[in-house]
This record gives structure tokens, C-alpha cells and sequence, in this order.
């Protein structure tokens, strides 16, 4: 025999030794590391009352341990719980330094966020100046915001930032509705209002941000324009305003001379494609992108110099519910612009769709980005031991360990988000989820209720939200009085806690497909080291038989 043969046996059995110490279950323990709780854990009451800190603190602190690649858009990070008690619904907020948030609510209020504290610094309640129901919100020179309502009749609103105070209520005719999007221009401000029939407004604006109406044009007799809209439907260095209606038309109206008039093309109607919303433009490419529902959900590049369709993505159940639409230069080395689509996937998280407009026709061009953590999980599937014919035989079976997802952490749903340059801060509703650790049952029924729940956003069994008469719904309408949108709300009863997720917008990170950060499982692997080792000993022994 080969006298390298026991060295060789030695030299294997360390090394497996050292592997699977390195796997062992027992070894975080060992080293007086928190180890990573199995999804069973979660159903055992002992756990929860071992745990410490928030029902938050295990998601933070597996976070806070994992390194991002900031290469690629990427997740930042999550503030904590912020008791706003009304929805941020879509454009509702805009970047002035900090970035601050205006609330969907009859005392609609703005806030204040420090990006970097990530908390709320500051609010300014504006109910009793005719601030109900904010919909829209754009920045006006440095110090000053314009804020838009949805309620009949609409009303523009102008605060100053530093410090925050009211300087100007304009009400609006109550046959214009309540605004849908609002942009600003050097001293030219332009709002969409959205009862039918549409119109759009064209206002001037002192240094102080004083409002003037300028001119207002009928978009056409049969408009209607859908939320959410987009901020960016304006092309500045040609003076022109883009949108699109439910009827599958897109308006093109020039503002520079001082009034709205259609330009050129003026209105293009589509025959296959129905019920826009949402138009962002891109006034160096002079591209677009607008969603389209019928007769499917689809995102549609448009060339804005012939108002042609150039190409379309059909939209994945990952981005079920669309809450903003924008485009942003992400400083990739093609130089394009992306569109970004803030939208809340079927997986109970957040997520980010982004598209380069230049190469909308790829299908590497596009990329999806969680707004939450993979927390992988395994199983295998088959028995384990098998027995060969009638006899006793075992026979032991490795079945293949498949790998999937939960999507940490749970309860968060994207109602409106703010972009600042490449960063990006997504306003989700933090919905309270509690897993059962003792029920009991209704006596003479098999109904059962729950005595004893423990708050979880971890465990694949949280059920997430409360009761119906507690919730605040979300609406989108535009042509509601303020008495209408209260009951619509549940305003009264309802109530929403909130939270704020930022993200950074860079390269597409996973072409075609979702990008997470994963929080990688501890189950044994196949160690690709273990073939190989079995192959040496294999030679080994041929050579020195």
C-alpha cells in the first residue's frame, strides 16, 4: 500500500473536522454569538419571553451586522416608528436638505424628516389654513414649499421652511378638483387637477411664493387623469407639460409663452393601450415612461418628439401596487436615466422597479430591488432512509436541500416616497404583526381566540394589520369634498403608524430579476471540498492497491 495513504486519511479527517465545526448549530453558542432562531422557534411562548429588547431588535440587529453593496441600487436602512396617525400618500413630499412629509388627513400636516437622525425633527400642523388632505408637494426656490390638496374645492398652500410657517392659501374653483401633481419651474407653477373633465393650471410665483393664476386649459372634454401621478412631467428646457389620462391619450402643453397651449403634436391617443396614469419625463433623452392597465398591467416608453410607444414591460406581482413613478440619474457609465417605480410587491414588502430608458427594449434593463431582507430558509423533500426490496436493509438517502425566502421585515406597506438626488425615502405604513402563542375556545364551539400574542416581524406565521373598524384606508380620488374623504378614510376611527426606508439608486444590481440582501441560512451545505477530498482517497487507494 501507499505509504502517503495514512497522511492523507489524516490530512482529510482534520479538514472535515474543521468544516463541519464551522457549520455546527452548537458553534455560535460556542462562541458566545446570538444564534439565528429556526421558524419553529417562533410558535414556543419560552421564546418570546427570553427575548430582549423591542420585537424589532433581532431584525436590527442581524441588520446592522450584514455589509450592503452600495455599488447597485441597494436598501439603506428603516427609521423607527413614527406616530404620524394619517397616511404619506405618492408625491406628497419633497427635498429641501431635509426631506419632509405632508399627511393625508383632514388637520393635514407637514413634517420634517432628518435623513440622517432618521426621525421626525419637526411638524407644522396646517388644518386651520385650509390644509386638508395633501396630495402633492414640490419645492419652491430654497426656502419655501408649495403644498397641493385633494379635497373639493383644491387649494394651493405655501410654507416656508426655515422656520416652518404658513404664508398663503390660494382656493381654487370648485369645478377644477383637487391637484394630482404639481411642479415648479423658476417662477412658473404648474398643477394638474383632477376632476373630470381634466384641467391643468399655470400659475406665477413671487419670491415669497405668493400665487398667481396665469391660465388654465381644458385638456379635452372626456379627460380624466389617474393617481398616483409623477413629480417629473415637466421637460424645462422646452417649456412643455406632459400628461396622461384614463382614456389612453397623452397631452403635450407648452407654458412658456406665459399661457397653456397645446404644442405640436398637442394629444396623441393609443387604440391597444388603455387607462394611463403616472407620466415621468426625461428631458435629455426626451423619453417617458407611463403605465398602462388595460388590457394589461404594463409600463410603456414613450418617444416624446413623436409621442410614439417605443416599447413595453409587462408588471410582475412584484410590483402589484404602484405608489410613485420617477427618473433619476443613477451617474451609471452609459450616462441614461432610470425610471424608478415605488410599488408594494405580493411578498408583504416594499419594492423598487428601475429601468434604463435607453435599452427599455432589453431584457437586462430592468431590475428589481427589495425593500426588505431574504431571510433564507431550507427543506428537503423525500424520505431519508429507504429499505432495499422486503428486506431491512437501510439504505440512507440525501435528498436536495431546496432554498427560499421569507421577506423580512413584515407589516410594511408603501403608501408615497420622496427623491433627493440618488437617494430615496419611501413613507410605508407599519402595520402591527403578532404571532399566537396561546388560544382558547369558545365553549360549545371549535372557534378559537387568542389570549396571549407577542408583536413579531420576523416569523413566516405574523399575521400582520387590526381590526377593520381601526383601519385607515388609502384613497386616491381627486374629485371628493372634504366631508366625502373623511368617511372614505375612516378618518375618525382609523389610525397609521409609519416608517421610512431609504434607498440607494446606482446600477441595476440583478438584471431581470429581484435583488435582496440575504441573510444567508445555517443549514448544512454541500461542501464542494468533500468531492474532491473523496476523489484523492479514491486515487489513493487504486494506486496503492
Amino acid at each position: 500500500m501507499n505509504r502517503s495513504l495514512p497522511l492523507i486519511f489524516f490530512l482529510l479527517w482534520r479538514w472535515l473536522e474543521a468544516a463541519f465545526a464551522q457549520s455546527s448549530f452548537d458553534s455560535c453558542e460556542a462562541n458566545n454569538q446570538a444564534c439565528r432562531r429556526g421558524t419553529f422557534d417562533y410558535a414556543l411562548e419560552q421564546f418570546y419571553k427570553k427575548r430582549e429588547g423591542t420585537a424589532d431588535s433581532w431584525v436590527e440587529r442581524l441588520e446592522s451586522g450584514m455589509e450592503m453593496d452600495v455599488k447597485g441600487s441597494t436598501r439603506l436602512g428603516e427609521s423607527e416608528l413614527l406616530r404620524l396617525g394619517a397616511h404619506i400618500i405618492g408625491d406628497a413630499g419633497a427635498a429641501q436638505g431635509d426631506i419632509f412629509f405632508a399627511t393625508f388627513d383632514f388637520d393635514g400636516t407637514l413634517v420634517r424628516y432628518d435623513p440622517l437622525k432618521e426621525e421626525i425633527v419637526e411638524e407644522l400642523p396646517l388644518g386651520t389654513k385650509g390644509g386638508h388632505y395633501f396630495s402633492a408637494v414640490a419645492s419652491y426656490n430654497s426656502s419655501h414649499l408649495l403644498l397641493g390638496t385633494a379635497a373639493l374645492p383644491g387649494r394651493l398652500l405655501t410654507v416656508q421652511t426655515s422656520p416652518m410657517q404658513h404664508v398663503s392659501t390660494l382656493d381654487l374653483a370648485a369645478e377644477l378638483g383637487g391637484v394630482v401633481a404639481l411642479a415648479v419651474d423658476g417662477s412658473s407653477v404648474i398643477a394638474i387637477l383632477g376632476r373630470s373633465p381634466a384641467h391643468m393650471m399655470l400659475l406665477s410665483a413671487t419670491p415669497s411664493g405668493q400665487l398667481t393664476p396665469m391660465s388654465t386649459l381644458l385638456l379635452s372634454e372626456d379627460a380624466e387623469v389617474a393617481s398616483p401621478a409623477s413629480p417629473h412631467f415637466l421637460d424645462r428646457p422646452r417649456k412643455l407639460a406632459y400628461v396622461a389620462t384614463r382614456a389612453g391619450c397623452i397631452h403635450r402643453i407648452s407654458y412658456g409663452s406665459g399661457s397653456l397651449i397645446r404644442d405640436d403634436w398637442g394629444e396623441i391617443c393609443n387604440s391597444q393601450v388603455k387607462v394611463f396614469f403616472g407620466m415621468a419625463v426625461d428631458s435629455r433623452s426626451e423619453l417617458a415612461v407611463v403605465v398602462g392597465t388595460m388590457p394589461y398591467r404594463q409600463l410603456l416608453t414613450v418617444d416624446l418628439k413623436s409621442g410614439a410607444i417605443l416599447g413595453s414591460l409587462p408588471l410582475s406581482m412584484d410590483v402589484s401596487y404602484i405608489t410613485n413613478i420617477f427618473v433619476v440619474d443613477p451617474e451609471t457609465p452609459e450616462g441614461s436615466a432610470h425610471a424608478v417605480i415605488v410599488a408594494q410587491s405580493r411578498k408583504d414588502i416594499p419594492t423598487l422597479l428601475q429601468l434604463d430608458l435607453k435599452r427599455s427594449d432589453s431584457a437586462s434593463s430592468w431590475g428589481l430591488v427589495a425593500g426588505g431582507l431574504c431571510d433564507e430558509y431550507s427543506w428537503t423533500e423525500g424520505s431519508r432512509i429507504l429499505y432495499e426490496g422486503d428486506s431491512d436493509i437501510e439504505v440512507k438517502v440525501f435528498p436536495t436541500r431546496h432554498y427560499g425566502c421569507v421577506w423580512i421585515p413584515r407589516g410594511r406597506q408603501a403608501t408615497g416616497a420622496v427623491l433627493d438626488g440618488r437617494r430615496l425615502y419611501v413613507a410605508t405604513e407599519r402595520l402591527r404583526c403578532t404571532v399566537c402563542t396561546i388560544e382558547e375556545t369558545f365553549f360549545g364551539t371549535s372557534t378559537k381566540f387568542c389570549i396571549e400574542e407577542h408583536e413579531d416581524y420576523r416569523a413566516p406565521a405574523a399575521v400582520c394589520g387590526q381590526e377593520e373598524h381601526n383601519t385607515r384606508q388609502m384613497v386616491w380620488e381627486r374629485a371628493l369634498s372634504n366631508e366625502q374623504l373623511q368617511h372614505a378614510t375612516n378618518q375618525l376611527y382609523g389610525a397609521v403608524n409609519a416608517s421610512i426606508i431609504s434607498f440607494m439608486i446606482g446600477e441595476i444590481p440583478s438584471p431581470g430579476q429581484i435583488y435582496a440582501t440575504k441573510l444567508p441560512s445555517r443549514a448544512p451545505r454541500a461542501i464542494p471540498g468533500l468531492l474532491l477530498g473523496l476523489g484523492l482517497v479514491a486515487i489513493a487507494l487504486r494506486s496503492g492497491a
